[in-house]
Order: C-alpha cells, then structure tokens, then sequence
C-alpha cells in the first residue's frame, strides 16, 4: 500500500503548479550534469518522497540505542546525538506523527500524516546526508484519496542540497499546485511548469527553461532543451540510489 500511496502523491505533486517570479534564479545553461540531475530528482519530489519512506519505516516503534525510537499515541519521535553501530555520527531529531498506513499504530484519518526532521545529519568519513523540514498529507474523509500535500524541506544525499517547497489540493482526484518551486544549491530556484507530467516530461522555469522528457535513452542520459536547445543530460546509473536513511535509522 505504501508504495501505491508514493506513486500517486509524486503524480500528484507534479500535476500542475503556479508560477512565481521570485524563484526564478536557476542558470540552467551553464548548468552540470550533476546540477541538472538533482535538479530532475527535485522536480520529481524525489526527495519527498524519501521522507515518506522514512516515516513509514519507523512509526509506531520503539527501541534504545542509537537512534532511539519511542511512540506515544499517535507521534513516533526519533532522537540521535550520537554514533550507530554501523559508524554513522547522527545529529538532530525526527518526528513522525500519524503515519499507519501498514501495520501498527492506526492512522487517525481526521487528522494529517507528516514527517518533519530537525537539522538531522548523518556523517561517516567523507559521506553525509542531511534531512530538514516537513512534509505533510492530508486524506479525503476516511479514504487514502488525497486532499493536500505540503513540503518545505531541505535534503543532500552526499550531494549538493536541494529545496523543494509546495501546496498540493486535491478534489475528485484532480490536484493542483497552490504554491511550488525547487531550489538546487549553486544552480538556483525555478518554479514547475503547470503542463509538467511525471510519465512524460518535466519543464522548470529559471533564467531559462529546462524541458526534460522523463524517458532516458539506452546511455541513461536525458534528451531535455535549454531554451529549445539540445542539452543531453546522462546519469551512468540509470536507477535511483537506494533511501540510505533506511539503513542509518534502522
């Protein structure tokens, strides 16, 4: 079910937003592969959904030890300072509130799901990961429909940080973008092109326009345009990274 619920809220958050002139920094035509790769992993809420994931992971647990993982009714809150068995030094705190979709503590359906991390970083020699902010969804009735979805969070996963910020509403399975941009650390901020389609192709708007169809070629690179000109855009693995949160938080 868990997954069913990520598809259709990562559809859902891409299905249309709003401009707004004030983000609008991004150079995407001086841009690297590596700027523009995460840039795509923003604009896909990549990175919400890797903050889902972790709630689902670990709501309605309890365990000592590093991290230590209480719940009391319907809050999981996940406390670190300190170093995990497998070398993770852990900072920060990460609260999990009415998140039982599977298994567990029940989900109470008149109230919201969310996941919110303060200032959590991992570090372990030259690798770290960092997750702050909130993301939040919120149900129709007692139905797993969506109504709305909000995120203002800010992630690195041993790469550069990224924003993603956005209000998602939802009626009759129609959702739209009240508010929504992405921000990639030394690239900038661009809004997402209400025509954007998470099976198609995606089109963000900085101090240019970045359209990038969703399928890869055989390289694993991008056909995407700048302006309307070519820009191949290639990532080697051609597969997402697996949650590394999963493995740190276990």
């Amino acid at each position: 079910m868990r997954l069913a619920l990520l598809a259709s809220l990562s559809a859902s958050l891409l299905a249309t937003a709003c401009a707004d002139d004030a983000h609008d920094s991004a150079t995407f035509a001086t841009a690297t592969d590596a700027q523009l790769l995460r840039a795509i992993d923003v604009a896909t809420f990549e990175d919400v959904e890797l903050m889902f994931e972790i709630g689902g992971s670990l709501y309605g647990r309890n365990q000592p030890g590093c991290p230590a993982v209480s719940t009391t009714g319907l809050v999981t809150t996940v406390t670190t300072d300190c170093t995990t068995d497998n070398g993770w030094a852990v900072t920060g705190k990460l609260v999990i509130t009415n998140f039982g979709f599977e298994d567990g503590v029940a989900r109470d359906p008149a109230q919201p799901s969310s996941v919110e991390a303060f200032g959590l970083r991992a570090t372990r020699d030259d690798r770290f990961q960092t997750l702050d902010g909130e993301v939040s969804v919120s149900f129709e009735g007692t139905t797993t429909d969506l109504a709305e979805v909000t995120a203002a969070i800010d992630v690195s996963d041993n790469n550069l940080v990224a924003h993603t910020d956005g209000v998602v509403r939802c009626a009759s399975g129609t959702c739209t973008f009240a508010e929504g941009w992405i921000g990639v650390d030394t690239l900038g901020e661009a809004t997402i092109d209400p025509s954007s389609n998470p099976e198609e192709q995606i089109t963000l708007h900085g101090q240019q326009t970045l359209v990038v169809p969703i399928e890869r070629d055989a390289e694993g690179c991008y056909a995407a345009t700048v302006d309307g000109a070519a820009r191949q855009i290639c990532d080697a693995t051609q597969r997402r990274a697996p949650n590394p949160w999963r493995t740190i938080l276990r």
